[in-house]
C-alpha cells in the first residue's frame, strides 16, 4: 500500500505540473528587436534613433546581447558612417578611444555627442542602474569605430582604402546590457570570439615563463643611446645591490638602422654599439650573471619607417612605399609624423621577413621580442588592401614565427591597442596598455595608473595587461611599484646603473626574482567605472585576485589638478571586489601592518590620500576560523599561497611558493605548526589581541604548513 501511495504521489505531482503554464524561457523573455527605430530586449528599450536598414543578427542574439547588422551604401567609398543612434536613459558614459594613434583611453561624458573619434568601446550608465555596452567589431575587412556628433552616436566602418564594396552586409557591432559590468563585459567578449572566429580570450592564451618574473629594460635607462658596455652596466649594477632577475630586455637603439630614414638595414646589431655581436651579449649576460631569459626589441615593420630596400640584406622583401594617407583626420599632434615617407613590408613576404629575422635572433640565444608599433600599419598600408586583412596578415606572420623560434606566448605587444589587432591575437596575450611611464614628466605619473587600470577592465578579456617598467628610485617610485606588483602583469624595471631602492624591489620580488604575481588583472571597482580618477574627487580604485582564493584592494590618489597637500577621501570594501561573497567574513590585512581587521564583505572603511599616495588591503575570506594572509611587508602579500584549505577537523594545510615570514589571520592558537613535507615542527608566534599568527620558514624554494588546531 505504501508503494502505491507513493506511486500516486509521484503521478499526481506530474500531473499538477503539466496543468501549470509553462514559464517563457530565456530567448522569449530576453528577446532582441528593433521595431519603430528602437533596439529594445524583452520591450526594454536600449537604443533610439536606429536607421532603417540596420538589423538585429539572430546568431547571438540572447539574453546577453545581439549583433547589429550594418549595410554599406552604394558609394563605393572605403569609409561608411551611420548617425543618429541615441542611447536610452543614459546618464554617464565611458568610451575607451584612441587618445593617441598607439593608445585607448577612457573618457568621461554625459552624453552621446561628446564620444570621442575612434572610440572602440563604450559602457553607459543607465536611470535604472544596469550597465550598457556597445563594441564595434572587424568585418570583411573593414575596422568599426564610434564617434558623437550633433545628432547622436554614430559608427563608423573603415577599410584603410579609397574604395570599398557596396551594399556589403557587415557584422559590425555587439550591443548588450547587463547589471553586474564585470560579467557583461566577460560575456560579451567571450560570444564576440565565438560567432566572429576571431582571436582568442585572455584565459585561452599562453603565457611564457618569464612573466612571473623580475625583470629589466633598458628603454629609460638609456633610451636610444643604449650600448653593449651600458647594457651591461645596468644588469651588473642589480647584481651589485643584490637583485636577481629573471629576464633583461633589450630595448630600441640595438639594431643597425638608417637613422635618417629610420629603416632597418640589418638584422645585426649596429657594430658601433655592439661590437663584440648578439650572440656574445646574450652568452655574457645567462652565463655571467645567470639571468635565465633574454628578450630583444623590435617593430612589427622591422624599424619605425619599415626597411632599407637600398641595404644588400634587405633588398629581397617586397615593399610598400607610401606618404601617410588615411580615410579619418589624422591627430594634429602626429600628422607630419604620420604623414612620412614609409616602406613596408608587403603582406605576401612579411611571413618570410619574421620567420628569417627570428631564425638569426633564436640562434643568437634570444627568448623571445618585443614588437612594438603595431598600430601604425594602418597609415603605412593604405590602399593596400583591406585594413583588418592586412593586419591579420601580419599578426599570423608574427605569432607563427614567434611560437616556432621561442614557444608559446613570448611576444610583448606594444603600441598595438587598436581593435584590428588586438581583436586578431590568437597565440600572445601580453599588451602594453598605455602610453609610457615618462619618468620626467610629474603630470602623467597618476594618469599612467588611471590608463592601464580603465583599460584592462575592457581589454583584460582579451589580453593580459603589461602597466610598463617603472624606475626603483624615482618620486613615485613605490606608487608605480606597488601599481605593477597587483597589476597580474609583467613586473621590471628600468633603474640606471647605481640607482636602486633595494627595499622597494623586495616588496615586488622574492630574492630569487619571482614576483608573486596575481591570477588575474586589475580592474577599477564598479563605483568608480563612470568617474575620473584623474580630475574628479576620487582614488582610483582597482582589485584583483590572488590563485589560493584571497583578494587585493588598493586605492590610489591619481588626482592631479589637486595640490600635493591635499587629500582626497574615498571609501572601500571587501564587496567592491568581483568574485567575493556578499555573506562572507573576511580577514583586511593593509600591506606593511600586523593587525588585520575583520570586516563583513558589505562593510566599508574610508581612505585619505595625497597625490601619489596610496594603500593595498589583503582580504581572505574567514574559513572555520583561519584566514591567510602572506607575507606582510610585500605589496601582494597573498600572491604566495598557491593553495590552503582545511585538511580535516582539526589541520589546516597551506601550500607556499617560498619560505618568507608567513601571517595567517586564526581565530585560536594551534597546538603546533608543522612543515608537512618533512613532518617536523616550525616555531611560529601568535598575538592574541591582533589574532596574527606568523611563521618564518628559511629559504626560497616551495614549502608547505599545517596548523595543527
Amino acid at each position: 500500500m505504501r508503494i502505491l501511495s507513493i506511486l500516486y504521489l509521484l503521478w499526481l505531482t506530474f500531473a499538477l505540473a503539466s496543468c501549470a503554464p509553462r514559464p517563457l524561457s530565456d530567448t522569449e523573455t530576453k528577446k532582441w528587436e528593433i521595431h519603430n527605430g528602437v533596439l529594445s530586449v524583452g520591450g526594454k528599450a536600449v537604443i533610439e534613433n536606429v536607421p532603417d536598414g540596420v538589423k538585429v543578427s539572430v546568431s547571438g542574439n540572447t539574453e546577453h546581447g545581439t549583433f547589429l547588422h550594418l549595410i554599406t551604401d552604394d558609394t563605393g567609398v572605403g569609409i561608411q558612417r551611420w548617425s543618429g543612434f541615441k542611447l536610452t536613459d543614459a546618464v554617464r558614459l565611458t568610451p575607451y578611444f584612441r587618445m593617441k594613434p598607439w593608445w585607448t583611453r577612457p573618457a568621461f561624458v554625459d552624453s552621446e555627442r561628446e564620444v570621442p573619434p575612434e572610440t572602440q568601446a563604450l559602457l553607459w550608465k543607465r536611470t535604472d542602474g544596469r550597465i550598457g555596452l556597445v563594441l564595434p567589431l572587424l568585418d570583411r575587412g573593414y575596422r568599426l569605430t564610434l564617434e558623437g556628433d550633433n545628432q547622436g552616436l554614430c559608427i563608423i566602418a573603415d577599410n584603410n582604402m579609397s574604395l570599398g564594396e557596396t551594399g556589403v552586409t557587415l557584422l559590425g557591432v555587439y550591443v548588450a546590457l547587463g547589471d553586474n559590468p564585470y560579467k557583461l563585459l566577460e560575456q560579451a567578449f567571450s560570444t564576440v570570439v565565438e560567432t566572429m572566429d576571431v582571436g582568442s580570450l585572455r584565459s585561452e592564451k599562453p603565457l611564457p615563463a618569464w612573466i612571473d618574473y623580475l625583470g629589466w629594460a633598458s628603454w629609460y635607462a638609456f633610451w636610444r643611446d643604449v650600448t653593449e658596455e651600458k647594457f651591461l652596466a645596468g644588469i651588473g649594477s642589480l647584481e651589485d645591490a643584490g637583485v636577481n632577475l629573471g629576464y633583461v630586455l633589450l630595448d630600441d637603439g640595438w639594431e643597425s638602422v638608417n637613422r635618417n630614414r629610420r629603416l632597418l638595414a640589418s638584422f645585426e646589431p649596429d657594430p658601433k654599439k655592439f661590437p663584440h655581436g648578439l650572440k656574445w651579449l646574450v652568452e655574457k649576460v645567462t652565463r655571467d650573471y645567470g639571468i635565465p631569459y633574454f628578450l630583444i626589441w623590435h617593430t612589427l615593420e622591422g624599424y619605425w619607417s619599415g626597411i632599407d630596400s637600398l641595404s644588400p640584406e634587405m633588398e629581397i622583401y617586397k615593399t610598400y612605399p607610401t606618404d601617410g594617407r588615411s580615410n579619418r583626420p589624422f591627430p594634429p599632434r602626429y600628422e607630419k609624423y604620420l604623414k612620412g615617407r614609409w616602406n613596408t613590408l608587403r603582406p605576401e613576404c612579411i611571413e618570410a621577413f619574421f620567420f628569417d629575422y627570428h631564425a638569426y635572433l633564436s640562434t643568437k640565444g634570444v627568448d623571445g621580442v618585443k614588437v612594438d608599433n603595431q598600430s601604425d600599419l594602418g597609415y603605412m598600408t593604405y590602399d593596400l588592401g583591406p585594413m583588418t586583412e592586412v593586419m591579420g596578415e601580419y599578426v599570423r606572420a608574427l605569432e607563427s614565427s614567434a611560437e616556432h623560434h621561442y614557444g608559446p606566448g613570448n611576444v610583448l605587444n606594444c603600441m598595438s591597442m587598436v581593435t584590428d589587432a588586438i581583436y586578431q591575437y590568437r597565440r600572445t596575450s601580453i599588451v602594453r596598455t598605455s602610453t609610457d611611464f615618462f619618468p620626467d614628466s610629474a603630470s602623467s605619473w597618476g594618469p599612467h595608473l588611471v590608463l592601464n587600470a580603465y583599460n584592462s577592465l575592457v581589454w583584460g578579456n582579451l589580453i593580459q595587461p603589461d602597466w610598463d617598467m617603472f624606475k626603483s628610485v624615482h618620486p613615485w617610485a613605490a606608487f608605480h611599484a606597488a601599481a605593477r606588483a597587483i597589476s597580474g602583469g609583467p613586473v621590471y624595471l628600468s633603474d640606471e646603473p647605481g640607482k636602486h631602492d633595494l627595499g622597494l624591489i623586495r616588496k615586488v620580488a622574492l630574492a630569487d626574482s619571482r614576483i608573486l604575481r596575481p591570477a588575474d588583472c586589475a580592474r577599477p571597482t564598479a563605483d568608480i567605472l563612470f568617474r575620473n580618477p584623474q580630475t574628479e574627487n576620487v582614488l582610483l580604485k582597482v582589485f584583483n585576485r590572488n590563485r589560493a582564493g584571497s583578494f587585493i584592494l588598493a586605492a590610489f590618489n591619481c588626482n592631479y589638478l589637486i595640490e600635493a597637500s591635499d587629500t582626497i577621501t574615498d571609501t572601500l570594501a571587501v564587496a567592491l571586489a568581483y568574485g567575493t561573497s556578499a555573506e562572507g567574513v573576511y580577514a583586511v590585512l593593509e600591506s606593511g601592518s600586523r593587525e588585520p581587521v575583520l570586516r563583513k564583505a558589505n562593510e566599508s572603511w574610508r581612505v585619505s590620500l595625497s597625490p601619489g599616495q596610496f594603500k593595498i588591503f589583503t582580504a581572505s575570506a574567514v574559513n572555520n576560523g583561519v584566514a591567510p594572509l602572506g607575507i606582510p611587508g610585500m605589496y601582494n602579500s597573498g600572491g604566495i599561497f598557491e593553495s590552503c584549505g582545511w585538511e580535516n577537523a582539526l589541520t589546516y594545510k597551506a601550500n607556499l611558493a617560498s619560505g618568507g615570514e608567513i601571517a595567517f589571520y586564526s581565530e585560536g592558537k594551534p597546538e603546533r605548526v608543522t612543515d608537512s613535507s618533512t613532518g617536523e615542527e616550525v616555531k611560529y608566534t601568535y598575538d592574541e589581541r591582533t589574532k596574527l599568527l606568523t611563521v618564518k620558514l628559511e629559504g626560497t624554494q616551495p614549502r608547505s604548513l599545517s596548523l595543527v588546531f
